[in-house]
């Protein structure tokens, strides 16, 4: 059951979930409760404290988003999207939210441009989660072992060139879909993202405040973390931009 809360522009969704009844259960719903009544504080403290007890829900860090927003806590609110996000891929609530969230960052971080024909190649990649492209890939394995069977057993040439044909496209599938699941993975699982959130935050050309400041971000922006060291992070933009960021200044999807 989905709870409707209204904000400007966008209905944002406190999720009901469905626990099994327990006393996390209970924390959950008297969270939700909190959150009905405006009770901001108390609401996100239930939901804390779930996740610090190791409830690991998208429904859960969704709601949380929810609270940090109406707490006008950008960086936060962003941060539980994503990670709300990692968990159920495919939600379409959180991923509305995360671009509704993203469109109030002051920092504007263009992405460099892909060459059309590497963004046809990898189609899957830039349109689907590493879930729906696992179901779409066995489909595909499915077809192509069935037109192989098929095959076999018919002896009408028309019908062969048929088969052939579907078997072709689910076998060009295939590939498109290893490829791109594969790249993904490596993304979303040797990549470590965090989210800024602070107000404001200098990158640095070093570990230190001595260094240059290269450029400043503001909470809810994402970055990559490269490399750690002392209380420093090494971080990476999308558009390619580098520097070293106090650790303290963000925090790990």
């Amino acid at each position: 059951m989905r709870r409707f809360i209204l904000l400007p522009v966008l209905a944002m969704m406190l999720l009901s979930h469905t626990f099994a009844v327990t006393k996390d259960a209970a924390e959950y719903n008297s969270a939700n409760a909190m959150y009905a009544k405006g009770k901001y504080e108390a609401a996100r403290d239930g939901y804390s404290a779930l996740i610090a007890k190791g409830v690991r829900d998208a429904e859960v860090f969704y709601n949380l988003g929810n609270t940090y927003f109406r707490l006008n806590d950008l960086g936060r609110a962003v941060l539980n999207y994503s990670r709300a996000a990692r968990l159920n891929p495919d939600d379409a609530d959180v991923a509305a939210n995360i671009a509704f969230a993203k469109t109030l960052v002051k920092d504007r971080i263009e992405k460099p441009a892909v060459n059309p024909l590497v963004k046809m190649a990898l189609f899957f990649y830039y349109h689907f989660s590493l879930s729906t492209m696992s179901v779409v890939l066995l489909i595909c394995i499915t077809v192509l072992v069935a037109c192989a069977v098929l095959f076999i057993a018919f002896d009408n040439d028309v019908s062969r060139r048929v088969l052939l044909a579907v078997g072709a496209v689910a076998a060009a599938f295939m590939v498109m879909l290893a490829v791109s699941l594969v790249i993904k993975y490596q993304h979303e699982y040797n990549t470590q993202e965090a989210v800024v959130l602070a107000a404001s935050a200098n990158v640095m050309s070093g570990t230190g405040s001595e260094y240059t400041t290269l450029f400043t971000l503001h909470a809810g922006s994402t970055v990559s973390v490269r490399s750690l060291r002392g209380g420093w992070a090494e971080i990476v933009l999308e558009n390619g931009m580098a520097g070293w960021i106090q650790r303290e200044y963000i925090e790990k999807i």
